[in-house]
């Protein structure tokens, strides 16, 4: 089982830039992963799944990145490493006209 901590140290590997090609990352059903008993991203699973998310755009084609990262349940801390993305790496963000955020 994964606890919090794991699902941080994960997402802070991935934010790291190392791990670009990691688009998505699954810790459902591990402690880290799920705030019970509604069974809801935790915290740090949102980050993570902002990170995962951002790779994804880093990864599109120029123009319009349209593949909806907003259904991978962000929430707030989720959309916070989404916007980082935006505005700290504009070798990438650039190249984006639109991005689905739509849940």
């Amino acid at each position: 089982e994964i606890g919090p901590a794991g699902v941080v140290a994960i997402a802070d590997a991935v934010r790291l830039g190392t791990c670009r090609a990691i688009t998505a990352v699954s810790v459902s059903g591990n402690p880290g992963g799920e705030i019970h008993p509604h069974k809801s991203p935790s915290t740090a699973a949102q980050v993570l799944h902002g990170c995962c998310a951002a790779n994804v755009l880093r990864n599109a084609g120029e123009g319009e990145a349209l593949k909806s990262v907003g259904d991978r349940g962000l929430g707030d801390d989720g959309a916070e490493e989404v916007a980082r993305y935006l505005s700290q790496e504009r070798g990438y963000s650039h190249r984006h006209r639109a991005v689905g955020l739509q849940h």
